[in-house]
């Protein structure tokens, strides 16, 4: 009875949320994902809130923390010190207005910083996108627009670059 009761209260806590009317949302989420030779927990806490500036426009604005902890079960001589913590702060600001019925646009500002132990200057990093949305049909949109993303590490600078 302890063993199912404990089952199911790791269940209950491993994602949360809770909204308030459609403008304010909160969420926290405890994800492990075991493999062979390395363990990966993850925890994310994120705030959300929302507000119409009119009938044509809205602003949107997410804060998220997110701590990624790495276990490698075979590192008897502790190779990876360094690299076992990750942490991640993110604020995406959104800016959206219709500029007809059926065509808005979106221009969204992400600053983000991602370290292992101590937050630096140079761990700080902002991206954001530019999007024009054009509802053709009821489930169908044509979105065209520029981004400056990162997926992996940090964004390359070319300015340097010679050719």
């Amino acid at each position: 009875m302890k063993v199912r009761f404990l089952v199911c209260s790791l269940f209950l806590i491993s994602f949360l949320g809770l909204k308030a009317q459609e403008n304010f949302s909160a969420a926290v989420n405890f994800k492990t994902e075991p493999t062979e030779k390395i363990n990966f927990s993850e925890t994310n806490i994120a705030v959300f809130y929302q507000k119409k500036l009119g009938t044509k426009s809205k602003i949107a604005n997410t804060l998220e923390y997110s701590n990624l902890k790495v276990n490698y079960e075979l590192n008897p001589y502790d190779f990876y010190a360094d690299e076992d913590k990750f942490n991640q702060v993110q604020n995406k600001f959104e800016y959206s207005s219709e500029i007809a019925e059926k065509t808005k646009w979106l221009i969204s500002i992400i600053p983000t910083a991602n370290f292992q132990s101590k937050l630096d200057f140079s761990d700080v990093t902002v991206l954001g996108s530019l999007e024009i949305i054009q509802q053709i049909g009821s489930k169908l949109s044509v979105i065209a627009g520029v981004g400056r993303t990162s997926i992996f590490g940090a964004p390359q600078d070319y300015t340097n670059c010679c050719f």
